[in-house]
């Protein structure tokens, strides 16, 4: 029931009782705030959302890129540490948005969460497991954030198993 159905039910009931104009100017301003919180969450996850996505997909591109550099090159030395200063700048924000993300979005994205930082824990120093885990990390939480904010059907499991995108770890 939107709020105007909701004023125009109870506002006669009310009004017959003779508090209707108080009784409908107080029910107003809760719903007004209820769907005020309601937006400032929505905004909550988007940003969180949004900051995820954009930085684990930077991470696993970067990652892969620095693996696809040619080391003969007389430049690899150079573009290896750029590469591998903004990833690590990408993992830093993936992993404090990931921090705050706790505390608005889908309990599925919190296990999701938990589940990359023991798997990227666990690829210790291997570039190529890191990169997969980077992936299927951006790949799913992609998947649940459409799913959240948008209703889209989910496409993927949470699972960190190997697909077509991700291969098996």
């Amino acid at each position: 029931m939107t709020h105007d159905q909701f004023i125009a039910l109870i506002g006669p009931i009310l009004g017959g009782l003779g508090i209707g104009s108080l009784a409908t100017t107080v029910i107003t301003k809760w719903l007004e705030g209820r769907s005020e919180r309601k937006r400032w969450l929505r905004d909550k996850k988007w940003e969180c959302y949004v900051e995820l996505v954009r930085s684990l997909g930077e991470l696993h591109t970067l990652i892969g890129e620095m693996l696809a550099l040619d080391q003969k090159a007389s430049d690899y030395a150079r573009e290896f540490a750029n590469r591998q200063t903004r990833a690590n700048e990408a993992f830093v924000q993936a992993r404090q948005f990931g921090s705050l993300a706790r505390l608005a979005v889908a309990a599925s994205v919190r296990k999701v969460l938990t589940r990359f930082g023991n798997e990227w824990n666990r690829a210790g120093v291997n570039a190529r497991q890191k990169e997969i885990v980077a992936k299927w990390g951006w790949l799913v939480i992609t998947d649940i954030g459409r799913n959240d904010l948008f209703g889209e059907p989910r496409e993927m499991s949470d699972d960190f198993v190997g697909d077509l995108d991700v291969p098996t770890p």
